[in-house]
């Protein structure tokens, strides 16, 4: 045999071995993906969960959580704050599954909940200082759905999500 032809084949054979390598790390990579996107889906979601049996639990905070979205103004000093920190807790969820949705399409487009929560008369009082720790383009989101207006503004205290 020419050692040409034995040259030929090896160097054949090595690019088929980095071509199937190639594939196998793309499946993988595929597979580890998707994996963290239901890791992270799941994190989420477990985030809303634990806030919603918050409320569930303490009667307190659900009070003080149903009488701000209704009139912030009506809240003492303390309870203004209480809520404060409760909306600050609401819409950085709805941040993290607006800027991952960019990323993941398992997550569902959470804008009608979201609009639901910010047409609320008290959140929508509190998001007009609140809004500064947000991403700007998260801001316009909810900025726009706002003035989309709609959900949100009848005497309803049930959630589109309840």
């Amino acid at each position: 045999m020419n050692w040409d032809v034995v040259a030929a084949i090896a160097e054949l054979t090595g690019s088929l071995a980095v071509v199937v390598s190639l594939g196998y790390l793309a499946v993988q990579i595929r597979g580890s993906s998707r994996d963290s996107q239901r890791s992270t889906h799941f994190s989420v979601k477990s985030q809303i969960q634990q806030f919603r049996a918050m409320l569930a639990q303490d009667p307190e905070v659900a009070r003080v959580h149903r009488e701000g979205l209704a009139d912030l103004g009506s809240l003492s000093a303390d309870d203004r704050w209480r809520f404060g920190a409760l909306m600050q807790y609401e819409f950085s969820f709805f941040e993290d599954v607006f800027l991952l949705r960019r990323e993941a399409p398992l997550f569902r487009d959470s804008s009608e909940d979201l609009r639901w929560l910010a047409c609320r008369p008290g959140a929508r009082a509190w998001w007009s200082k609140g809004r500064r720790v947000f991403q700007p383009d998260f801001q316009r989101h909810v900025d726009a759905l706002v003035s989309e207006g709609g959900a949100g503004t009848d005497a309803d205290d049930s959630s589109p999500a309840a």
